[in-house]
């Protein structure tokens, strides 16, 4: 029965008893979801679940929106373009709502786009805030992407890791899960079958990373990225 499969995060001490929100995903000590596909339920009795999509600008993220909702939203980040949320359900699964943030290299904010991703992420109200994130990443600007990937992660959102292959960067995809601790996901938001690429990522799970130490702070960020950059090769 794929909706009572369940996918295991990281969890620290003695596990705690297992809490089912609804029949379509379920959380383990509060640090891993997965999502109710394939399992003949009618959705409409499930929970909503909010998932955030972020990235950098012009990742693909509004792109993975688009395609994966059946909206419209304007694709880019030029002024005036995307400066607020965009929600929508997706297509064939109305309980999963995916909310599209403004493109930001940061949670710093500073321009008025980048505050909107900054007020959805940092919201203090549980009921408001995103239940996971996808962190949308472009396959073409790794590096530059590790800084907001990383950010998001010491915030201890389930997370899943989205690689948007626009070009013919080398990524090892073992050794990026092993050491972010989360599922990492390859597509091309542009050009793959929307129905594939949209079951792909609902098998995911979307889980707490391996963060020790949360903090949202530039320090020692130094030999993270050395880790981190020992997964791409020739980049």
């Amino acid at each position: 029965d794929p909706c009572s499969t369940l996918k295991f995060g990281k969890s620290k001490g003695r596990a705690k008893p297992l809490r089912t929100l609804h029949h379509g995903w379920s959380r383990i000590d509060q640090k891993s979801l997965v999502y109710g596909i394939g399992c003949g339920r009618d959705t409409s009795e499930f929970r909503s679940v909010k998932i955030a999509l972020v990235g950098n600008p012009n990742c693909g993220k509004t792109t993975l929106f688009n395609r994966l909702t059946g909206r419209r939203g304007k694709v880019g980040n030029m002024p005036g373009v995307t400066v607020e949320k965009t929600e929508a359900s997706i297509r064939q699964h109305a309980h999963i709502q995916l909310i599209d943030l403004p493109g930001t290299y940061s949670l710093y904010a500073q321009s008025e786009d980048e505050r909107v991703t900054q007020a959805v992420l940092f919201e203090s109200d549980i009921e408001h805030r995103p239940d996971a994130v996808w962190l949308v990443i472009d396959s073409a600007h790794l590096r530059s992407s590790l800084f907001l990937v990383l950010q998001v992660m010491e915030m201890q959102f389930p997370v899943t890791i989205i690689i948007n292959q626009t070009d013919q960067t080398v990524i090892d995809l073992d050794v990026l899960t092993r050491i972010l601790g989360v599922d990492v996901i390859p597509i091309n938001a542009a050009n793959d079958n929307v129905s594939t690429m949209g079951l792909a990522l609902l098998a995911s799970s979307a889980r707490e990373g391996l963060v020790e130490e949360p903090r949202l702070v530039p320090a020692a960020w130094e030999s993270a990225f050395q880790i981190l950059e020992g997964a791409f090769q020739g980049e």
